[in-house]
């Protein structure tokens, strides 16, 4: 007896499809635990022989391929598995079967990754698959294997908005700043990426990245330059250094402006770099302003923020206040209600400056 049976009170009709349709599977089932390890082996021939562009292997959605590299996926899992069409294509609506579709194209015949191979390879999906559903795969296949494989993973945090708790990743970067000699980056705009993401394939390095599709402010212009490692000093300050990075930029430079009026003069710093950090930027800034304050879209207690305080615990001591998530889950919202009920604005930046600055001066 079917179980759908046995959990709900089904219209014999319904059950007739459902027996039937467990009749069809049936020699699927029976046969998949024989030829599983069998077909892995020709879906690594399979990628090898198919002609896959770039183009059709990153173009995801987060939900699924385009239709393009959707198609040629589906021919390929049809030719190995044999199975139908409509069979194939339940295998790629979601972007977690997508990175790992992307992971597992990176082999090829004779267990050779593209990587090692000379090419330099970067993959796509949202941050909550890029990080928490493909961390094991992307540790052990591309980072502990030394290979420049880039993880890109877009809508990080409130930028979720409306896809809710379980795709907002607030812990995204902690993760692969848990990874030895990665490299974790967090931009503010269109300009930095581009920069960014050809300075990444020149490094030879495993990497993560967080990618923003909308709704962010341009800080830099067309073609600016930036150094993997190096931060930004976006105003120069001496009662205290706000340091950012990502959509929080934006809000710290209108933090800078609201203390400026009230007579604080505040450092904005772009730290984009999560690691390698710009230590000695942090440092300096401790040393000239005396009092710091981050500002991140991620988890302050395993983020941005204790990264800096690492340092300035070690080296030079200094007040330091974190805005950033305290240690919630993601929910559902418009990005606006979010950074208000988070705590990621201007305001709240004000307002940590001010206690840094009141504890440094008491």
């Amino acid at each position: 007896m079917s179980m759908l049976n046995h959990f709900f009170d089904y219209k014999p009709e319904v059950l007739a499809l459902d027996e039937k349709a467990m009749e069809l599977c049936q020699p699927y089932f029976h046969h998949m635990e024989e030829i599983r390890d069998y077909n892995q082996l020709k879906m690594l021939k399979a990628f090898a022989d198919t002609q896959m562009s770039s183009t059709d292997m990153l173009g995801t959605t987060g939900y699924g391929l385009w239709d393009t590299g959707r198609a040629k996926l589906e021919q390929i899992f049809a030719e190995v598995m044999g199975a139908e069409d409509a069979l194939v294509r339940s295998q790629f609506q979601s972007g977690t079967h997508t990175l790992a579709v992307a992971l597992f194209g990176l082999l090829r015949a004779g267990d050779t990754l593209l990587a090692a191979t000379g090419r330099t390879v970067f993959m796509h999906s949202f941050g909550c698959f890029a990080s928490r559903r493909a961390f094991d795969q992307a540790f052990m296949s591309a980072a502990y294997a030394k290979l420049p494989v880039h993880v890109i993973g877009s809508d990080p945090g409130v930028c979720a908005a409306y896809n809710g708790g379980t795709h907002m990743p607030f812990e995204d970067c902690a993760l692969y700043m848990s990874v030895p000699e990665a490299v974790v980056i967090d931009p503010v705009d269109y300009a930095q990426i581009n920069c960014l993401t050809k300075k990444l394939a020149a490094s030879g390095k495993f990497s993560y990245m967080r990618m923003i599709r909308k709704g962010f402010t341009t800080v830099y212009g067309d073609g600016s330059d930036f150094e993997i490692g190096k931060g930004v000093t976006l105003k120069e300050g001496k009662d205290v250094a706000i340091i950012a990075s990502g959509i929080m930029v934006d809000e710290a430079l209108k933090a800078q402006e609201q203390l400026a009026a009230e007579g604080i003069s505040a450092k904005v710093i772009d730290m984009f770099t999560w690691k390698p950090l710009d230590e000695q930027l942090i440092l300096d800034s401790a040393a000239e302003c005396g009092a710091i304050v981050t500002a991140e879209n991620h988890q302050v207690k395993v983020g941005l923020g204790s990264a800096v305080a690492n340092v300035v615990i070690k080296n030079n001591p200094v007040p330091m206040e974190m805005v950033g998530v305290e240690d919630r889950f993601g929910q559902v919202g418009a990005e606006s209600f979010l950074r208000e009920e988070y705590g990621l604005t201007a305001a709240h930046i004000v307002e940590a400056a001010k206690k840094a600055i009141a504890r440094k001066n008491g």
